[in-house]
């Protein structure tokens, strides 16, 4: 499939997917040396995880050196008019050398409570890894709880990915050995008074190295979770919640599956839809649920995707995927959704990439504004010499 527009130097084409029109605006740069003190240094990984809510942005910057070496750190950008603005660097408590906090983030509906992930942190025990809970209140940003399995494992992976949706959280553990050698689960915690694991979540059929909860989605009572290497080509499982407990009630593949296709590696939900990267294969399958049955859409492709699928993000009318690996600089691609197909895509180039910058690394929306990610791209800044290069940076559209 051939690209429709390609956002560049010269022409800044922003493609409203939400509402399906393209607007002419031009790109917003956030990086962290716009920060009041120290700045993250070169390889930080800023904007290689990302969430945002209407108003707020959290950015991950998981080799971040600040509190530690590589432990990690998460920004969060507030909306102030027009503008996007610096608001808080969060750091765990008990950061630990290469914990990398900010592994995987996500942030409430309403903006006013993060979850930050340190996938090597000690939690029950070392290095199994923990999610961080942060709520913002009348005097700015605290951390309020730290979350681990209560039967984890050195090097489980827990926070590999994260999921929120209201009181609910999906924390993915890609490396547990659940009825096989890491098969990989997905803990889900509630909140009441405080957040609360309620339970884990496995595969009918455990697989040998699956790494089942290396992706996860969450939308009410359905989670979707990816294990991309299952029988070498990957697969992506749904369970729901009925009756106060939840059961799988699907596992999909790729319509052709291919060896390393890694199906599964991310996967986002919005409403009925599902949308279901293989970046290995450069594909991604969008899947229906009807009746409770689930049918696959459609496969979208571009040609010469390098990892084209690595990350995704659904809107309602729209669909977002991250190609990190294309040219070795990455890119990002929007389609909109038209009746029962898509639209051919809209390409998102910025200006000076380099080969290693990762552009595509991570994808969102925050009200209709496009979010992309590049892992290491380089402060648009006064840095002294090298201290900018490759530090990480997002463009919201």
């Amino acid at each position: 499939m051939q690209p429709l527009h390609r956002l560049g130097s010269c022409l800044f084409l922003v493609l409203s997917i939400l509402a399906g029109d393209v607007l002419g605006q031009v790109p917003v740069r956030l990086d962290a040396g716009s920060w009041t003190g120290p700045r993250p240094k070169s390889g930080s990984a800023f904007g290689s995880a990302l969430a945002a809510s209407d108003f707020r942005i959290l950015v991950g910057a998981p080799f971040d050196s600040h509190a530690a070496w590589r432990g990690g750190a998460a920004y969060v950008f507030e909306r102030v008019g027009p503008l996007w603005l610096p608001a808080v660097r969060l750091v765990a408590s008990d950061a630990g050398p290469d914990d990398q906090f900010g592994h995987a983030v996500a942030l409430s509906a309403d903006g006013t409570t993060a979850f930050v992930a340190a996938w090597l942190a000690a939690g029950s025990v070392p290095t199994t890894g923990a999610v961080y809970v942060f709520e913002r209140g009348a005097v700015g940003w605290h951390e309020t709880q730290k979350l681990f399995a209560a039967a984890g494992a050195p090097n489980d992976g827990f926070g590999t990915a994260l999921a929120v949706d209201g009181d609910r959280l999906a924390v993915g553990a890609a490396y547990t050995d659940r009825g096989a050698f890491l098969s990989g689960s997905v803990y889900v915690f509630e909140r009441s008074a405080a957040w609360c694991e309620s339970a884990e979540l496995v595969p009918q059929d455990p697989e040998f190295l699956a790494e089942f909860g290396a992706a996860v989605a969450l939308r009410g009572d359905r989670i979707a979770a990816g294990a991309p290497r299952v029988a070498d080509t990957g697969a992506a499982y749904v369970f729901e919640r009925s009756a106060g407990s939840w059961s799988q009630t699907a596992r999909l593949e790729a319509q052709s599956p291919s060896l390393f296709a890694r199906f599964g590696a991310a996967v986002d939900l919005e409403g009925d839809m599902l949308a279901i990267g293989a970046p290995g294969a450069e594909r991604v399958a969008v899947w229906n649920a009807r009746g409770g049955v689930w049918s696959w859409m459609e496969t979208l492709g571009v040609d010469g995707g390098g990892e084209f699928g690595a990350r995704v993000a659904l809107g309602t009318n729209g669909l977002l995927v991250g190609a990190p690996g294309v040219g070795g600089r990455g890119l990002a691609y929007g389609f909109v959704r038209r009746g029962v197909g898509w639209s051919r895509p809209v390409v998102f180039e910025p200006a000076g990439l380099r080969t290693g910058d990762r552009c595509g690394e991570a994808v969102g929306w925050s009200m209709g504004e496009v979010l992309v990610g590049v892992a290491f791209g380089d402060l648009a800044g006064d840095e002294g010499p090298g201290e900018g290069v490759d530090v990480g940076v997002v463009w919201v559209l």
